[in-house]
């Protein structure tokens, strides 16, 4: 598959030629040169469009399945070119979120640096710093927590080092995974201070991905449908919930949107937002769902990127505190064990 920037710049490729009149035929047959490292697939795809079939028929062996409807909508609608441009537009969204996500990995790498150089300083460092007190034994907590932390490695260095590399190699592994992603992203938003930024993040991603998908053509119960996997786990739920009142309980939009009046249990009343029940309540009114969502979208992430830069400052307050503490904890406590026996000595 191909990762969101080879997406992206696949996307503004072919809107733009598309939109300077060029076939999509010698369009496709031209992004070989652009990715190289896709060649194989682009020649594969031009040769199936040049033979009568389309885009979306093949699109989808290297970009995600949400963006094969669009696609094949544009196709059916003759706005292939549009098509593209929202979906660059709305892939570049996605990156720069993506990034802001990222920002989490800050704090947490300070965390388990200063970790790492607690246990340096605990196996290594604070029993050497122990001999040249004379062989006294020392009676603090620290030192002989030390003492058993360096034993026990220098016992045991050739399984835990083993243990650590397998550890590392399976949890790497998990992390590229759609599981991995899922467990993340519902963990985070179990913390209340992150909760609400991540919300308005995604359900501001979604309406992008909404709004792209009613403008090209297709109808709002499959749009519902075909977007909802780009939400995490009960955010999904929740617009699934939503397809389903409308299509299947044959509700409108006002009244399956409104989220006051329903059950508190509802998906929708537990995590929408206020900008998106009142996008398709106004819709309801106005008829154009793809205007009405994509207006609220850029408030929404704008918020949801304030918050979670808020959170991320105060992340990375709280990980310097911590490791400070425990860089200087064990040689904090070898000092006061010099000024103890000094305090003795004198």
């Amino acid at each position: 598959m191909m990762s969101l920037h080879q997406v992206s710049a696949a996307a503004a490729a072919i809107g733009n030629q598309v939109n300077a009149g060029i076939p999509i035929t010698q369009v496709v047959e031209r992004m070989a040169r652009l990715q190289p490292s896709y060649a194989e697939f682009w020649m594969r795809a031009a040769t199936t469009l040049a033979g009568g079939g389309k885009l979306s028929d093949v699109i989808g062996e290297v970009w995600p399945k949400t963006m094969i409807a669009v696609i094949r909508s544009g196709e059916e609608s003759g706005k292939i070119g549009e098509v593209f441009e929202r979906i660059e537009e709305t892939v570049e969204l996605q990156l720069q979120l993506r990034g802001k996500m990222m920002g989490l990995m800050y704090p947490i790498g300070m965390g388990l640096a200063g970790l790492g150089v607690f246990l340096g300083f605990m196996v290594f460092v604070l029993p050497m710093l122990a001999k040249s007190m004379g062989g006294k034994k020392s009676t603090s907590f620290v030192f002989q927590f030390s003492e058993w932390l360096s034993a026990f490695v220098h016992a045991n260095w050739l399984f835990i080092g083993i243990g650590a590399a397998v550890g590392i190699f399976v949890l790497v592994n998990w992390l590229r995974t759609e599981a991995a992603h899922e467990a993340i992203l519902s963990t985070l938003l179990g913390i209340p201070i992150i909760k609400e930024a991540l919300r308005n993040m995604y359900f501001g991603l979604w309406a992008r991905y909404m709004s792209m998908m009613v403008a090209a053509g297709i109808p709002t119960v499959n749009a519902l449908k075909f977007t909802a996997p780009v939400l995490p786990g009960a955010l999904a739920e929740s617009v699934n919930a939503f397809a389903k009142d409308v299509g299947v309980n044959n509700k409108g939009l006002a009244e399956a949107a409104d989220v006051d009046k329903l059950p508190p249990e509802d998906p929708r009343a537990i995590w929408w937002p206020f900008f998106i029940s009142s996008a398709f309540i106004v819709s309801e009114q106005t008829g154009v769902i793809d205007k009405e969502l994509n207006r609220v979208a850029p408030a929404m992430i704008k918020d949801g990127i304030r918050s979670l830069e808020r959170f991320i400052g105060i992340l990375n307050v709280v990980a310097l505190a911590v490791s400070a503490f425990l860089i200087t904890s064990p040689l904090a406590a070898y000092y006061l064990e010099i000024f103890s026996a000094i305090r003795t000595a004198g």
